[in-house]
């Protein structure tokens, strides 16, 4: 009896093996169906336009043609999604990782200092190049976006078909200004800008900025007198800060890459440098920086002044980077005190766009 039981768990185990391999194998045949009819659908689209793999619509992906394949499968036709997630494709974030941290470093030999404009000129030649690696890496692992023409005028320049590179997004910290690329007839593209007067490091944020608020507090002390009913009012000073917040988001893996950099860089802007004054003793050099943001600075010098205070906020609704564990939408309250180099009065111009 127990040798017939044996026998019937076997053969059940084989039936269950053969009906899973069955199950495998129509699965299989059901996906290869899917994609040559995908195939087919992106050939016939639209006779009057050459093929090409990666041009589909909003009403493309809601085909269920198209909404029934997996991700790896999309992958085999070139379908939407491909280049999409959280893992870069091939050595791209180690290839970011060592354009980000080359810096240059002058060794000092026999006492003998190099010219401090043979230093600027070979730190504006290593982050030319370092942008330029930046901007090469994005554009080799671009995806075209390649739809149906749109009415609305986008950053590429123009309506329907783009593949913008966003140059604020992807602009790395370091002492190059790029406002000429970024918006090269003055106007648009508007982006903030803060540079650290340390070391003349630029800081490039893309504009997404809400809530400026401005406060001007002037202040008067009083001097009573006895026999009048009211105090005397002498001025004696003014502050001035500004008050917004900054959003952030990468739109892809080299952009977060960036991003995290920046950000990094715009904490450092609460902390002094120090420096060695040859005694043994160190000093602090304070944090002052220059701002550009909408009305508050120009492009070619911003508003003198320091961080008062820096608030990150990782937003509920955005997404986080599966594989880092790292939050991607981050809200920065920043308050900025601002400061005159010279003595502010009547007939001063308090904003850079006029």
């Amino acid at each position: 009896m127990a040798l017939e039981n044996l026998k019937s768990a076997y053969n059940n185990i084989s039936d269950n093996i053969a009906d899973s391999g069955k199950r495998k194998l129509e699965g299989r045949l059901k996906s290869d169906q899917r994609v040559k009819e995908t195939e087919d659908l992106i050939r016939n689209r639209e006779a009057n336009k050459p093929l090409n793999p990666f041009q589909l619509s909003v009403g493309d992906i809601a085909n269920p043609l198209l909404g029934g394949l997996e991700y790896s499968t999309r992958a085999k036709i070139g379908a939407s999604f491909e280049n999409l997630g959280d893992n870069p494709q091939g050595g791209v974030e180690k290839a970011v990782d060592t354009a980000l941290k080359t810096n240059l470093e002058i060794p000092q030999k026999y006492g003998v200092n190099v010219p401090k404009f043979i230093i600027d000129e070979a730190n504006r030649t290593i982050n030319s190049l370092k942008s330029r690696a930046v901007l090469e890496l994005q554009e080799a692992v671009q995806v075209p976006v390649i739809g149906r023409p749109t009415p609305f005028i986008d950053l590429g320049g123009g309506p329907g078909e783009t593949n913008y590179i966003d140059l604020v997004s992807l602009k790395p910290v370091d002492t190059q200004e790029v406002d000429d690329i970024i918006a090269t007839s003055k106007k648009g593209d508007f982006y903030v800008k803060i540079k650290d007067l340390r070391n003349s490091n630029i800081i490039y944020f893309r504009g997404y900025v809400t809530g400026i608020t401005e406060n001007v507090s002037p202040s008067f002390t009083s001097t009573n007198y006895i026999g009048r009913s009211e105090p005397v009012y002498m001025y004696e000073r003014a502050e001035r800060d500004i008050s917004f917040n900054l959003k952030v988001y990468p739109a892809n893996f080299t952009e977060q890459k960036i991003m995290y950099d920046k950000m990094d860089k715009l904490t450092s802007l609460a902390y002094p440098k120090y420096l060695d004054d040859g005694d043994g003793l160190t000093r602090m050099k304070p944090p002052f920086t220059e701002l550009y943001m909408a009305h508050i600075g120009k492009r070619d010098k911003g508003q003198f002044g320091y961080i008062k205070s820096i608030s990150y906020t990782v937003n509920e609704q955005g997404d986080w980077d599966a594989l880092r564990v790292l939050p991607r939408h981050f809200d920065i309250a920043i308050s900025y005190q601002i400061l005159s180099k010279k003595p502010p009065a009547l007939g001063d111009n308090f904003y850079g766009a006029n």
